[in-house]
């Protein structure tokens, strides 16, 4: 059992100030070797822990997911539009409108009008600089509504092509390059007659730390106040051949002995270590029928040395009354 916190250094420890080991994590869980730089080492060493990710470094929108459905009853002509938030690599947020009208059966122009975009071209090199003209593609469905291919500029879509890629001049002046996803978009009769879009993408903005949670694996996850989350540090457990050989300190605290055995450092859940129960308060662990037991004894056996001590008491009263 013991209780955990950050120093005001940024020290995991436990009460008594002694630091807490383990390993440091990148954003996927891997990890790490140290607490400096991205090296990956899935045998590193445990080290002190220190919570050194106190914020969110922004990320600059890379992939754009469209999802929904385009109703196939729609008039030739008729536009629907939908709107969301992307942002750059400084985390500055700007709005990007993608507009959906029917050409004719099956097939829909998209555009994404903007005075500051740029598309890029067909050889994948350098972009088309359009400083006025929305970016405009052809998106085209097969007869049972799903999606067939998705097109850049005025030429006909490819099949099983769903994706374009499309550079932005952000608001920061630099070029920035999205990934949009069409290949969740459908077009089925909608009872209401309504189209519907959904859009998912993977940028944010900076953020600080707001909550620490731990799991059962000794995981440290960190959630910051733009909305992400991630890995930050893993606790180390040591487990012994031995326990009953550990010397106890008190407090929770034991050390090496030559009858514990060397410890076998894992993380926890794997092979000897046990588990993590994480904002936990450890329950009595004490045997009450055997506490009353040996408090019985110890009474009955304080109540006979008492009564030993009277006999002795009176018989020497009985010597002194003699004499007299």
């Amino acid at each position: 059992a013991g209780a955990f916190r950050f120093d005001r250094e940024g020290n995991f420890t436990n009460p008594d100030g002694l630091k807490v080991q383990g390993w440091y994590l990148n954003e996927q869980g891997e990890r790490l070797r140290g607490p400096d730089g991205d090296i990956l080492d899935p045998a590193a060493p445990p080290t002190d822990l220190a919570l050194i990710h106190q914020l969110a470094q922004p990320k600059a929108t890379a992939n754009v997911v469209l999802s929904g459905n385009l109703h196939d009853g729609t008039p030739v002509g008729q536009l629907f539009s939908r709107s969301f938030t992307v942002y750059d690599q400084k985390g500055n947020d700007y709005d990007v409108q993608i507009q959906f009208s029917c050409l004719e059966a099956n097939k829909w122009k998209w555009s994404i009008p903007n005075e500051n975009h740029a598309a890029k071209g067909e050889d994948n090199e350098k972009p088309v600089e359009l400083p006025t003209d929305p970016i405009t593609g052809v998106i085209e469905f097969n007869e049972n509504g799903s999606l067939k291919g998705v097109s850049l500029g005025t030429d006909p879509p490819t099949e099983h092509i769903t994706t374009v890629p499309l550079w932005f001049v952000a608001p920061d002046g630099g070029t920035t390059t999205q990934e949009f996803d069409f290949s969740a978009i459908t077009q089925y009769a909608d009872p209401r007659g309504e189209s519907v879009m959904g859009v998912q993408q993977d940028g944010y903005t900076y953020g600080n730390l707001e909550e620490i949670v731990v799991d059962d694996k000794g995981v440290i996850s960190g959630s910051y106040s733009n909305g992400t989350s991630r890995p930050l540090l893993q606790v180390a457990i040591a487990a012994f051949t031995n326990p009953g050989g550990l010397i106890g300190l008190g407090n929770s605290l034991y050390a090496l002995s030559n009858n514990s055995g060397d410890p076998q450092v894992n993380s926890p859940g794997m092979g000897m270590a046990g588990t993590v129960a994480p904002s936990s308060l450890e329950m009595s662990n004490v045997d009450l029928s055997e506490e009353f037991t040996d408090m019985i004894v110890t009474q009955r056996g304080f109540q006979a040395n008492s009564r030993v001590i009277t006999a002795s008491d009176e018989m020497l009263q009985e010597l002194v009354n003699m004499k007299r």
